[in-house]
């Protein structure tokens, strides 16, 4: 499956892009820089980002814990989780949204066809 990323105002950001490739996308989009890190025990992942430029009172030069975590011990594999929950966002905490690329063929024949 391949996807479609959208910029907070409508614009695409890119198309056809993997999961992974998608995920970054977002995640660097207005930001630049991120991370997954294994947590202090050792047995998990999270997600490490520079904070939004809306955000005040923040070091943007620093990256910060992020709500989004990994239970899984593999870093493979909670990589892979991860980018997997940046997708489902909708750009609820991260701005840009994304949607799979034959839902957004299928919306984009719908306008031409009204």
């Amino acid at each position: 499956m391949t996807y479609t990323v959208f910029d907070t105002d409508g614009t695409v950001i890119a198309r056809h892009l993997s999961a992974e490739a998608a995920a970054i996308a977002v995640l660097s989009h207005g930001r630049g820089a991120f991370d997954i890190r294994r947590d202090e025990n050792g047995k998990s992942f999270a997600l490490w980002m520079k904070p939004s430029t809306q955000e005040t009172g923040v070091d943007e030069a620093k990256l910060v814990r992020s709500p989004v975590a990994s239970s899984e011990p593999d870093a493979a594999r909670a990589r892979e989780e991860i980018f997997s929950r940046i997708i489902a966002d909708k750009g609820n905490l991260f701005g840009p949204t994304v949607i799979d690329d034959a839902t957004y063929d299928l919306q984009l024949a719908g306008f031409e066809n009204e």
